[in-house]
């Protein structure tokens, strides 16, 4: 994620009602959450060079959907969304459950991210639009039961919130429930990972052991076969293979 790319998706559909904070390393949370690349906050939104695709999105989302759409229509939205994956938002003697309330916030951050994915940005502007409304209808269809949510995504896309400001009982609330939303990369152990290009070397370097482990054809011909069986044997007879070659897998 480049800054450049993030300020301009972000302004898009906040203009600048919000600071975009870019980092060149992981983010530092009060959380002490590893591996954060996104992180909302109730007075700026924080991205990491490290973040992939729509992450911006996923952040610019929280910010509207917890601080910005009006209280009742957030409330109905995020009670249907628990009640879809089997969950409650208070326990019996109504008390706020914190971890549910995040995997609700979350998951429709996701939703959204996944929705933006492949929306193109103007380039021939007829055809991108074109292609975004075939695309809008279809993630619609197949994601979908309730369409409230998929209404939200509409109107952040219309620019209906660009300039909007929370109110102090939805900064509150956020402050309460949340404190800050975040984005992280998990699995892995990137400590000794500093900046983008030791990032994208160590994509490569995976990419190359794989292929070399599935043995791909020069022609490409098998590609389809690869990541069907991606295991630690398959990725060591790859690493093996450039190591005989004379490539520095490790450096």
């Amino acid at each position: 994620m480049t800054k450049k790319r993030a300020e301009r998706h972000i302004k898009a559909i906040l203009g600048d009602s919000v600071p975009v904070e870019f980092y060149d390393t992981f983010i530092t949370v009060s959380s002490g959450a590893a591996h954060v690349v996104g992180n909302c906050k109730t007075d700026a939104i924080q991205i990491s060079s490290f973040a992939g695709t729509a992450t911006d999105y996923h952040e610019a989302f929280h910010r509207i959907f917890e601080m910005l759409i009006p209280e009742g229509e957030r409330d109905q939205v995020y009670g249907r969304i628990a009640k879809t994956m089997g969950i409650q938002l208070k326990d019996s003697k109504g008390n706020e459950i914190l971890e549910n309330y995040h995997r609700v916030a979350e998951w429709a951050a996701d939703m959204y991210m996944d929705f933006m994915k492949y929306h193109l940005e103007v380039k021939i502007p007829i055809l991108t639009k074109l292609w975004n409304k075939i695309h809008d209808w279809s993630f619609m269809m197949d994601n979908f039961d309730d369409t409230d949510l998929y209404k939200i995504f509409v109107r952040i896309n219309r620019g209906e919130y660009k300039e909007a400001r929370p109110s102090e009982k939805a900064i509150e609330r956020f402050e309460r429930l949340y404190r800050e939303l975040h984005c992280t990369i998990s699995g892995v152990d990137f400590d000794h990972i500093v900046n983008l290009p030791m990032y994208d070397k160590l994509k490569e370097t995976v990419t190359m052991c794989i292929i070399m482990g599935q043995n791909v054809d020069k022609s490409g011909r098998n590609i389809t076969e690869v990541g069907r069986h991606i295991d630690q044997e398959t990725f060591m007879a790859g690493a093996t293979k450039l190591i005989k070659m004379g490539y520095d897998v490790l450096g």
